[in-house]
């Protein structure tokens, strides 16, 4: 059925569903909740609006310390009378005072509203303990003009006191101690993370009863299955929380011309993996690492249909073309990002993002790591291929507003299947860039199993496990599962905590998919909504 060449050609294409008017796409989410189910990222602040100069003061916001606060700015000249070459005044005015007791979390006598102030350029903490102005000097020789003046003062107000911020910090910081411990993944650790699922997705995750390895047999994997993967480390419940998916990383089956099958998949090296890159592993191979990783795994067979189509040639020839190419740093971000708001738990903003990017850009760099943004975001403002390299945040960012493009506008311009980056390849040359579940639906793309024009480059994991290609939970169990309970619906092969994707081939593809997706926890309403059509 899946042998070598000659295989059927794709089915129709179906026609693309009913969706709501183009006004609806990629509409802001409704409004959320104004808190956190517990301390996990509760010192992200919360944007207030921004002080732009020559604007009128920002809209009024209540604060558990004030009944209402406004923010804005104005220039102060230098000696010279140049603006430009001179500073702002920012200030924060409020009236109102709440009484302390009605201000939890701050002790006595004090009722205080810490803010963070912010550009593209640089960041000031500003605390506001009484009614009236509360003013900060801002800007000078290293602002740039250009963003303060589209953009503005970002007001971003921390939801509790500092000290609670920084013990908050310490907190999330705790969930991702398995990456920087080693290969195994502590039982402390693996339980702190599914409580954070379990809060903050509302996605439970039991432990298993038997955390037993029982992987089926090689004879019994086609190529284009899919291993669905959540490891308890912090990285992948953060991705699981941000799209509403129900594992944070995939690979994929196949089978080579020797006869031997391996498990594909994009992959950075990290404590518990050792090799980085595009890259094949022989399948019992796989297997141990996944083991000792403490992967929790099941395998997700193709859908009959799909396993007669799947050519498996093209396929490998597609591998052998992207065979160590790096791990897709350059487009981690856009199968999340679709909307202008829609896509960022409370209390994340699209406008935090934008001056965080800039301001750690400096540290990423020091890290060795490539930016998460910026060729990416040149890509969409037609930079050539040769001059991706040596863009930097700030550059794209200008280039963005001499095209009188928001920043919120571009990051939901959808990442191309076609586009290719710089150092992509072993030798430095350029190449597409691929996460995890983009090389898996890539795979089946060039395998034939698709008869509809996608990037999959806009696909998160939920996205691609949800395709058709795969076959879809029985009521009668998992066919040719060898453990887990009788009647399972998921094959789960290993790890110590239950997993569950009740929308395993669900959705048919259709032309233009998953380019315009909310995805609001914890429930994500909004995305189930929308999966039709988005």
């Amino acid at each position: 059925g899946r042998g070598p060449g000659g295989a059927p050609p794709p089915p129709p294409a179906p026609s693309r569903p009913d969706k709501p008017p183009p006004s609806h796409k990629g509409a802001p989410a409704p409004p959320r909740g104004s808190s956190l189910p517990g301390p996990y990222y509760s010192f992200i602040p919360e944007f207030k609006g921004a002080a732009v100069p020559g604007r009128p003061p920002t809209d009024a916001w209540v604060t558990p310390c004030f009944a209402s606060c406004q923010a804005s700015s104005a220039a102060t000249p230098d000696a010279k009378g140049s603006a430009a070459a001179g500073s702002l005044q920012v200030q924060i005015r409020c009236t109102g005072a709440a009484p302390v007791a009605a201000a939890a979390g701050w002790p006595a006598p004090a009722c205080v509203d810490t803010y963070l102030l912010a550009t593209a350029s640089g960041w000031k903490v500003l605390r506001v303990g009484k009614e009236g102005a509360a003013k900060l000097p801002w800007g000078g020789k290293g602002e740039d003009q250009g963003d303060l003046g589209a953009y503005g003062v970002r007001i971003f107000r921390f939801p509790s006191t500092l000290t609670a911020a920084v013990e908050a910090v310490w907190q999330t910081v705790e969930l991702f101690r398995a990456p920087l411990s080693g290969a195994g993944v502590a039982k402390g650790d693996a339980e702190r993370n599914a409580a954070f699922l379990r809060d903050y997705a509302h996605y439970d995750m039991p432990p298993r009863a038997k955390a037993v390895v029982s992987a089926p047999d090689e004879a019994d994997v086609g190529s284009g299955d899919v291993f669905g993967v959540v490891r308890l480390d912090g990285l992948d419940p953060l991705i699981m929380w941000g799209t509403g998916s129900r594992i944070g990383h995939t690979a994929a089956a196949l089978r080579m011309d020797d006869g031997q099958l391996y498990v594909v998949e994009s992959q950075d090296h990290t404590s518990y993996w050792p090799v980085g890159r595009v890259q094949k592993t022989p399948y019992r191979e796989w297997l141990r690492l996944a083991s000792a990783a403490d992967y929790n795994v099941a395998w997700l067979p193709l859908g009959e249909a799909a396993r007669q189509r799947f050519n498996e040639t093209a396929a490998r020839a597609a591998f052998a073309r992207w065979e160590g190419l790096q791990y897709g740093f350059v487009n981690v971000l856009w199968g999340w990002i679709d909307t202008p708001t829609g896509n960022f738990p409370w209390p994340l903003h699209p406008q935090l993002l934008m001056v965080s990017l800039a301001i750690l850009e400096p540290l990423i760099a020091k890290a060795g790591k490539p930016s998460l943004v910026n060729q990416a975001l040149g890509q969409r403002l037609g930079v050539p291929l040769e001059s991706l390299g040596g863009l930097n945040t700030m550059g794209a960012y200008a280039l963005a507003r001499k095209a009188g493009v928001s920043f919120e506008k571009l990051i939901t311009l959808p990442e191309q299947d076609s586009w290719e980056y710089p150092n992509q390849t072993p030798s430095g040359g350029a190449g597409p860039a691929m996460v995890c579940n983009v090389l898996v639906c890539r795979l089946w793309k060039a395998a034939g199993l698709f008869g509809v024009p996608f990037n999959c480059a806009e696909f998160t994991p939920l996205d691609t496990y949800q395709l058709t290609a795969l076959a879809p939970p029985s009521p009668e169990g998992a066919r040719g599962c060898p453990g887990g309970p009788p009647g399972a619906p998921l094959c789960q092969i290993m790890g110590s905590y239950t997993m569950g994707m009740p929308t395993v081939g669900t959705v048919e593809p259709f032309a233009g998919m998953r380019e315009g997706c909310p995805s609001t926890p914890p429930d994500y309403e909004d995305r189930v909504k929308a999966s039709g059509w988005c």
